[in-house]
């Protein structure tokens, strides 16, 4: 693809417009995007190709034969790998982005879906084959070409007059996945796209009012010139060398100086740790592999970066690194240093093997100790003591990253304690409990250790356990949803190990628990009239008919059923005094006035629960059975099932607390039966366009 235009070829300074204020639109959407990855959040990442050809890897290695089976498993791999294929296409009938950068890759996807389907037909191809196929795939999506085909894409659509916002995403989306792919810690991405395409004049504001650090290497376009004071003598020779680079790059040179990123060879850094509670016999500094003593009057002391930035606030990352720096050098004769060598992309990114570097440094202590002659103990009542605080500094011994390691005293997310005297009854009766409360009680202490949890696998391990009591008691549920849903909706369900039972449920009650946010955070924000926070404008009328009281906590107190009861009003007459939230607008309508769109919502969302159940199902066997899983969806699951496990714990303690004691307290089953009954009205009033039982529903 090429671009020889002259908007490619132009300074930003002197690009159209509406190309600049395209540039805006994409670099919030990168940082939306990486803020959305960094926090785990639900943007289509985890069914990115990148990310679900390795979990399809995984079934074929080490769990074919069930997987072959699994007819739920092999339509999940088969409708997220159609969407790459040439066949999906624009709204205006042009390729998409999707299948635009997977075409080097398209005919092994079209094998892979054969095979996925191929039943037991000798002439096509089988699971087996997959596992070739997928390692083309690996390769290939992740490579400088495929790169390469990104950005100009990206360049294709930002010099479009009307951007598709979809087709962005998706680009941005993979960009940033790739680079995570190649090492790089998304924090460090965050700001990537947005040095590329700064000004320069914007950037020299910067430098020449800072009052300490006086050039911020930091925020500069890759590749810029640093100062140096035997090349520049005074300040402005440095200014016009910086402003000749940033204009001898066109909009197209910007953008691809992402490449130049991507393909640069890892940079070599230290970890380094103090070592307490015993000292070498002499100076001899000893090295075994990639651990070695560090001595600073050897290998140099540490140092800041000049080109770091400086604010003074006791609480900021760099000041905390300058007093870690200061103690680290601090000698005594039972207190050394532990380097390991390692190799990565940034700092960040170097945090991600700090627990193994700390590994290593343990089995390199020991194996030291063991040299007696050359090793002194300070104590034989003392064992050595490897700090859980660590500096990481490059080669120069310049450091940029430090982590104090601490207990947090953060509480886990709980149910909150309305009812702490039932609870309270429950926890510490001798006598037998009601099973259902019971059944309670154990899922939410497993809901517990998953919060407590530090290792991701541990927090989807126990979040599943959480789940399992009320697996087992939903044996004679029947899995139920309306005819008029697509087939894929209705009808496709993982049946094994009653999967399905809790697709369904969990499906449910997230959809409820979102839709019931909305609403509330809707209600809330048009009750603030005429307080702090005030953004909409609302009827005095209107406002009477759910408005109460607000607290001098700043809470808003309403009549959530009085104001779901008139909720057509009060939406026509927000809809006429905020023409200007447009987007805010749409939403609301179409969550709770648009029957069409909430029952796409409601299909999709269902959709979307399902795979999330089979692929922490799957995950979770790999942990079983396997002690490890290659997925690189395992933090994002682990989260996931974390929030599935508490909206299901808190579904069952409302049925629970509505009954005035315990003997009024029905089976498990039951609550289920009466949840999946409730939710089947509510989406046949969808369907049927009644909206106002729908929206009923969200509230009982």
């Amino acid at each position: 693809m090429d671009h020889n235009c002259d908007a490619c070829d132009s300074k930003i300074e002197d690009i159209p417009e509406f190309i600049r204020q395209n540039l805006i639109v994409v670099t919030l959407i990168w940082t939306d995007s990486c803020k959305a990855i960094k926090e785990l959040k639900d943007n289509d990442y985890n069914k990115h190709l990148i990310l679900i050809i390795t979990d399809l890897e995984e079934e074929i290695l080490e769990n074919r034969e069930i997987f072959s089976k699994n007819q739920f498993a092999k339509n999940y791999f088969t409708t997220q790998i159609k969407q790459y294929l040439e066949g999906t296409k624009k709204s205006a009938g042009e390729p998409s982005a999707k299948s635009l950068w997977a075409k080097p890759i398209s005919t092994q996807l079209k094998f892979i879906l054969e095979a996925l389907n191929s039943a037991s037909d000798s002439k096509k191809f089988e699971l087996k084959d997959i596992l070739y196929f997928v390692e083309i795939i690996q390769r290939e999506i992740i490579s400088v070409e495929s790169l390469e085909g990104l950005l100009n894409l990206l360049i294709t659509e930002i010099l479009k007059e009307e951007m598709n916002r979809e087709e962005l995403k998706f680009i941005v989306n993979t960009i940033i996945i790739m680079f995570i792919e190649r090492g790089y810690y998304v924090k460090t991405l965050e700001y990537l796209l947005h040095k590329q395409l700064s000004l320069f004049q914007d950037h020299w504001n910067r430098i020449s009012t800072s009052t300490d650090g006086l050039y911020l290497y930091g925020g500069l376009i890759y590749g810029s010139p640093k100062y140096n004071e035997e090349v520049y003598s005074e300040n402005e020779d440095y200014k016009i060398a910086l402003k000749q680079y940033y204009d001898s790059l066109g909009l197209k040179d910007r953008i691809f100086l992402m490449k130049k990123i991507y393909v640069e060879p890892p940079k070599k850094y230290k970890v380094i740790f103090k070592l307490s509670n015993f000292a070498l016999a002499n100076s001899q500094s000893l090295k075994i592999g990639n651990v070695y003593f560090y001595i600073p009057k050897i290998h140099g002391k540490i140092t800041i970066q000049d080109d770091r930035y400086r604010y003074r606030d006791e609480s900021s990352d760099l000041v905390q690194f300058e007093k870690r720096i200061q103690e680290f050098e601090v000698m005594s004769e039972s207190i050394y240093y532990v380097a390991v060598d390692i190799e990565g992309n940034d700092f960040y990114s170097m945090k991600d093997q700090a627990d193994q570097a700390i590994r290593t440094v343990e089995m390199a202590v020991y194996v030291f100790l063991k040299k007696d002659t050359l090793m002194k103990k300070t104590n034989n009542n003392e064992i050595q003591i490897i700090s859980n605080n660590y500096i990481i500094c490059n080669d120069l011994g310049e450091g940029a990253f430090f982590e104090h390691s601490y207990i947090s005293n953060k509480g886990f997310d709980s149910p909150n304690n309305i009812y702490t005297d039932r609870i309270g009854h429950w926890l510490s009766s001798k006598n037998s409990l009601n099973k259902s409360v019971e059944t309670w009680l154990n899922a939410f202490k497993q809901y517990r250790k998953s919060v407590e949890s530090v290792q991701s696998s541990d927090v989807l391990l126990y979040s599943w356990y959480s789940l399992e009591p009320f697996i087992n008691k939903s044996e004679k549920i029947t899995v139920r949803l309306p005819r008029e849903f697509d087939k894929p909706v209705f009808e496709e369900w993982y049946n094994a190990n009653n999967i399905s039972v809790l697709q369904l449920l969990l499906a449910i009650v997230t959809i409820k628990s979102h839709l019931f946010d909305l609403l509330i955070t809707f209600a809330d924000n048009l009750a603030r009239k005429g307080f702090p926070g005030d953004r909409f404008s609302v009827s005095d009328e209107i406002l009477n008919i759910f408005f109460i009281s607000k607290k001098d906590n700043g809470c808003i107190e309403m009549n959530l059923s009085k104001f779901v009861e008139n909720f057509q009003l009060i939406f026509d007459d927000f809809e006429q005094k905020n023409s200007q939230f447009d987007k805010y607008i749409s939403e609301i309508r179409g969550h709770f006035i648009d029957h069409t769109t909430c029952l796409n919502k409601i299909k999709q969302a269902i959709i979307d629960v399902k795979n999330d159940v089979y692929n922490i199902y799957r995950i979770r066997n790999m942990l079983v059975h396997s002690s490890n899983t290659k997925s690189k969806l395992l933090e994002y699951y682990s989260k996931r099932n974390k929030e599935y496990s508490l909206r299901l714990i808190l579904e069952i303690r409302k049925h629970l607390f509505k009954t005035e004691s315990d003997t009024e307290i029905q089976p498990i089953d039951t609550y289920f039966t009466r949840t999946i009954i409730d939710a089947n009205v509510a989406f046949e009033a969808v369907v049927n366009n009644d909206m106002d039982k729908f929206r009923k529903w969200i509230i009982q």
